[in-house]
């Protein structure tokens, strides 16, 4: 493989593959479209070398003859260097059974990548698919194909594929750091990897290489088993197309089995895996100023020290000294304007929040006319941790505050030992060593938790002599099950004619359910203007000293209905998930957002139209009131038999009441059928109905007790995921009272 694979992100992908051009044609190509047809025969040429006996295998061990589909082999290539990183993949599977088959005949790829396809058939001939037959798709893309760096993807229909053929394909990108960015930057981070080696088919032979050009620098490790990188020979590195000048390494695997897919697994527990990052540093300031953990000696760091996490986060602290200068100021300002002399340590923390919280987000979403601007504000946004931690240590510094800097690897990463990026902890702060102020999001309040460090281990730093030095490891607590839930009250008024019924349901929701049941309830809610009136009132109605013109009031004002109606059409949309046939949306009113120590629960009701709830059976109706709890998980036969231990972000309920007026004349039977009450030490389902009058009342309380659940209590687990899903199957009989 030769190391010259360049692919100028940004512009148009060359779908050349298989496609010969006629010299009429060719002389109508624009330099760009030359430039790029021979770029793309060039890494056909250099991608589907022969070279690569590992590409050249047709069959799968025996053992695998079950399997869907069996990868032959697979190739990573990371190339850095002082400008950029070129990146490359080259996989070839082998399709064994119908499913295979269907998931291949459609295939997706990035297009901003380049990439080459052909299809090996059963009798030895080779086939090379029209990419410039692929249409743009932003759903339905199988996760095999996704890379998280776009929404839009290239599908490309392949027809006549059969079990027995091989798909053989690459794909390739460039990230090129911008030259004015090159020059002003002294020290850049590239995107950090952390993966695991197996996938979603097994594999007979995988192989990573990595080349680092000059003034690059690598973090890399395995763990859980995975074999270690290894530097290659001086043969390798030049029949691989390197000069003496670069390093190069090599990571081979091989016989590794596919991935269980279950849910709620946190592979990096278990799977092998590895990590590695590059960095770019010039120079020796640099080199001694890069808020980065890396070994200078120019090897792969492999290991981090608490001593090194202290020094980045020392240089972190104070490079944001400048880009914090501002904000802390106006805070600094408000909170004298708000308490003098006079305010408390707790009340000038909880202030400082929430002003930097409105600093931050006002500085995300505002417009260029100081209003919000619209197409964004649903976005759930999260301030860099680090940032806010930072700010928030200078500004409460003149209080002497018993403030710590914490630093903690996710739970679903592992120890904290085996950190090795700074990408990978998460940075917060904890107060008189036992509150814990998490960075804000826009929808965040003081007291709001982070469920991905529950139970995780972490470091606590201590700011003395303008240093940050190592205090203790800690855990940070787990969040119990009422703290975290969503609870319903739902009011049933069946039509007169029972062919509908009226639903008004209002929702609660605590701790850290809150952030993704708020996105659609608060999409285009003026909570943002509001903390404009509550913080700068008489500079937001101003807009900030610009008046705006009556066609963008005007504007505006579009934008907000067009947004208005959206947001009821996903309403209905997710009703419809949970209730089936929902008619209509008639309103949806927000009680409380759910941001402010005063209202810390997100409140809202839905008023809506169900259709085929109640369905007539003979003289009496049949009505589907399980359902009104919404959906429940429903397990498959392969959820049965569990391999790997249960992770959750954390502990919680949902409760539901659903009250439903009787109909005059008919009178609910089958009550009994709704009553449940599994209990154990890992969860619980608990259902009853009773009748008040003329009204059934059905409550439930559904319990996921421990974020951490071991395998051995799956069998506990199941037995209340499988009542609360049968339950959402139950009916009653609405019986018409005889006269």
């Amino acid at each position: 493989m030769a190391k010259n694979l360049k692919l100028i992100t940004g512009v148009v992908l060359l779908l050349l593959a298989g496609i010969s051009f006629p010299n009429h044609l060719r002389a109508q190509e624009s330099n760009a479209e030359r430039m790029h047809r021979l770029m793309s025969e060039r890494l056909l040429g250099q991608y589907f070398s022969k070279d690569d006996t590992d590409f050249q295998a047709t069959v799968a061990p025996e053992k695998w003859n079950n399997e869907s589909a069996v990868i032959l082999s697979q190739a990573i290539y990371k190339f850095y260097n002082i400008k950029d990183v070129e990146s490359g993949m080259r996989r070839r599977i082998l399709l064994l059974d119908k499913p295979a088959v269907e998931t291949f005949s459609e295939f997706y790829f990035d297009p901003m990548q380049v990439v080459g396809i052909r299809i090996i058939k059963k009798n030895g001939e080779t086939l090379e698919p029209e990419l410039s037959k692929a249409v743009d798709v932003n759903t339905g893309i199988p996760n095999f194909f996704t890379t998280g760096k776009t929404i839009t993807y290239k599908k490309l229909a392949i027809p006549g594929m059969e079990t027995g053929d091989i798909i053989d394909y690459f794909e390739s990108e460039e990230e090129t750091v911008e030259h004015n960015e090159i020059n002003y930057l002294e020290a850049y981070s590239y995107s950090p990897v952390i993966t695991t080696l197996a996938t979603s088919y097994p594999i007979i032979k995988q192989k990573i290489i990595f080349a680092l050009g000059a003034h690059v620098y690598m973090n890399f490790n395995s763990y859980k088993g995975a074999p270690k990188l290894k530097e290659v020979s001086q043969e390798m590195r030049t029949n691989l197309g390197f000069s003496s000048s670069e390093r190069v390494y090599m990571l081979k695997d091989g016989a590794r089995e596919k991935l269980k897919d279950e849910f709620w697994d946190y592979d990096f527990l278990h799977e092998p895996h590895f990590k590695f990052q590059a960095y770019r540093i010039t120079g020796a300031g640099a080199i001694m100023k890069a808020p980065y953990y890396f070994n200078a000696t120019g090897a792969p760091k492999e290991f981090v020290t608490k001593e090194e996490i202290c020094r980045v986060e020392d240089l972190l602290f104070k490079g944001y000294s400048r880009d914090l200068k501002v904000p802390i100021k106006q805070t600094r300002q408000y909170l004298f304007s708000k308490y003098g002399t006079r305010g408390g340590t707790y009340e000038y923390l909880n202030a400082s929040y929430y002003y930097l919280r409105f600093q931050f987000m006002a500085a995300h979403f505002k417009s260029r006319y100081g209003d919000m601007a619209f197409d964004e504000v649903d976005n759930l946004v999260y301030a860099k941790d680090t940032r806010i931690a930072d700010a928030i240590l200078k500004i409460m510094k003149s209080k002497h505050t018993q403030l710590e800097l914490v630093v903690a690897l996710p739970r679903n990463l592992g120890s904290i030992d085996s950190v090795l990026l700074r990408d990978e902890l998460k940075v917060f702060l904890r107060y008189k060593g036992n509150q814990f102020i998490y960075p804000f999001s826009n929808l965040s309040d003081f007291a709001h938790t982070d469920p991905s460090v529950e139970g995780a281990d972490a470091y606590v730093l201590e700011y003395t002599k303008r240093h940050f030095v190592f205090k203790e490891k800690i855990r940070i607590p787990f969040t119990d099950v009422r703290d975290n839930y969503l609870n319903t009250y739902v009011e049933i008024e069946p039509s007169g004619d029972l062919t509908s019924a009226k639903v008004s349901r209002i929702t609660e929701v605590a701790g850290n359910l809150k952030d993704k049941s708020s996105l659609l309830p608060l999409y285009n809610h003026e909570y943002l203007k509001e903390d404009f009136d509550k913080f700068l009132p008489s500079v937001y109605r101003s807009g900030l000293n610009h008046m705006l013109s009556a066609e963008e009031e005007d504007k505006h004002t579009e934008i907000l209905k067009e947004r208005q109606r959206v947001k009821m059409e996903e309403v209905k949309k997710e009703l419809e998930k949970d209730f089936g046939d929902v008619a209509s949306v008639d309103t949806l009113q927000i009680y409380q957002d759910g941001r402010w120590d005063a209202n810390t629960k997100l409140k809202y009701e839905e008023v809506f139209t169900l259709n085929n709830l109640i369905n007539r059976a003979g003289r009496n109706y049949v009505m589907d009131i399980g359902k009104m709890i919404g959906g429940q998980l429903e397990l498959n036969d392969q959820d049965m038999d569990r391999k790997s231990d249960i992770h959750m972000n954390s502990a919680r309920s949902y409760q539901n009441t659903i009250r439903l007026k009787i109909p005059e004349g008919y009178t609910a039977e089958g009550l009994d059928n709704l009553k449940y009450n599994v209990d154990n030490e890992a969860g619980a389902f608990i259902a009853d109905a009773q009748m008040e009058g003329d009204t059934l009342v059905v409550t439930t309380d559904k319990q996921y007790k421990k974020a951490d659940v071991p395998v051995e209590q799956w069998d506990l687990m199941k037995a209340f995921l499988e009542a609360a899903y049968e339950f959402t199957q139950k009916k009653i009989i609405l019986r018409k009272n005889d006269a």
